[in-house]
């Protein structure tokens, strides 16, 4: 049998497993299918002899036991179907109305090659296989509080002149003139939404589990994750940390350092910060430049950071260390996370209902959104810096004469 042959053996077959078809509808297939090996045909006919003998036993078996048997093809089932629901059928016309009959071996139709026939009835197993997500940790480290309004201003002050000093009695005391400005960020939306089956609607406690788990704990949380850190200034987008952070410089460090490496890179970063008087307490690094720098090892092949890898988790010069891959590999960030704070309009909202062609596919649309705003107030932004791991260690990197 030729490679067409055996293609076109395997569709009658799976067409009559599927539909368990008439002898008669059978032998139209054969004669219509274009085969012509002798043997090819006779081992057609004895699987279909058991199959047809095997659906034949069923049907007896309904009958001695009183049962209706049911229509055997598509096609039979279909029009039993409408002509048990031509009432509904007529109304369908002038009417917003439905009905609905049962099909039974109907799969995927879009071929009938592809029509699944009786199968049994399958074991679920219990709870749902859910797909590895990160677990979002950045927005749980940030300050949060709460508004009522769709934007968020605040006054700051811009560097003026003057200052403190001595005073002889009877003279004029020292004055500052400071000028004040207004920032603001604008609350935005973000949203989610996923499909579900009718059946699952049923499923209360899986819906409870899923909504909670998935939807809101994992899908927003990741974005609002992804946002906090990586967002630009588009009317869609928080405004994140890294738009909003310093660059990293070398400063008096620039090529002082032998063989600088990520924590020298890093420990000038904290340095930045220290100097615009914040508190640096928080780095943020790939998890793969984290891997990198515990494996660092000196000449003699002894870890060059024993110390890094505690109990508690990781530190560097005493600083946590967050691992995310939100943050772009050789990328990091050192801050003062206490100066940037995520404000929330109301809770999130969680709706359910139809959308677009849900009623044609038997589904349901819950949808979940946030109003929020992440601001870092704008004398704070010096307690964020950001750099290139790359470009650090060059810069601090000492020339060898």
């Amino acid at each position: 049998m030729t490679n067409e042959e055996k293609a076109i053996f395997d569709n009658i077959m799976t067409e009559i497993k599927a539909n368990q078809l008439t002898a008669e509808k059978v032998q139209e297939m054969i004669k219509n299918s274009g085969l012509v090996d002798t043997k090819a045909i006779e081992d057609m006919k004895a699987e279909i002899k058991a199959i047809t003998d095997a659906q034949g036993l069923k049907i007896t078996e309904m009958e001695q036991k009183g049962e209706k048997a049911v229509p055997v093809t598509i096609r039979e089932q279909i029009k039993a179907g409408l002509t048990e629901n031509a009432e509904g059928l007529k109304k369908l016309k002038t009417e917003k109305t439905q009905f609905s009959f049962e099909v039974k071996g109907v799969g995927t139709m879009t071929t009938a090659a592809s029509v699944t026939g009786y199968i049994p009835q399958a074991q679920r197993i219990a709870g749902l296989n859910e797909i590895p997500l990160r677990t979002p940790l950045l927005i749980n480290l940030l300050p949060n509080a709460s508004t009522t309004s769709n934007r968020i201003e605040w006054a700051y002050e811009v560097a003026g002149e003057g200052g403190a000093g001595g005073t002889v009695e009877g003279n004029k005391k020292s004055q500052i003139d400071a000028d004040f400005k207004v920032g603001a960020e604008n609350v935005i939306k973000r949203t989610v939404f996923v499909k579900i089956s009718e059946e699952m609607l049923g499923d209360i406690d899986w819906m409870t589990s899923y909504i909670e788990n998935r939807l809101l704990g994992m899908r927003l949380a990741l974005d609002l994750e992804d946002q906090v850190l990586n967002g630009t200034t588009s009317t869609s987008s928080l405004h994140g940390i890294i738009e909003q952070s310093t660059a990293w410089d070398a400063g008096t460090f620039a090529l002082t350092i032998v063989e600088a490496n990520e924590l020298d890179a890093v420990m000038v970063a904290a340095n930045q910060v220290m100097i615009a008087h914040h508190v640096p307490n928080l780095i943020i690094m790939h998890p793969s430049d984290i891997t990198k720098l515990a494996l660092t090892k000196d000449k003699d092949g002894q870890y060059l950071f024993p110390s890094f890898q505690l109990p508690s988790g990781k530190e560097i010069g005493g600083i946590p260390v967050l691992s995310s891959t939100v943050m772009t590999a050789r990328k990091f960030v050192v801050c003062d996370r206490t100066k940037a704070t995520i404000y929330n309009r109301e809770g999130v909202r969680i709706e359910a209902g139809y959308d677009g062609n849900d009623f044609t596919y038997n589904l349901r649309t819950i949808r979940a959104e946030a109003r929020l705003a992440l601001v870092i107030e704008t004398n704070d932004k010096t307690a964020f810096i950001y750099g290139d791991f790359d470009t650090a260690i060059a810069a601090l990197t000492k020339v060898q004469a």
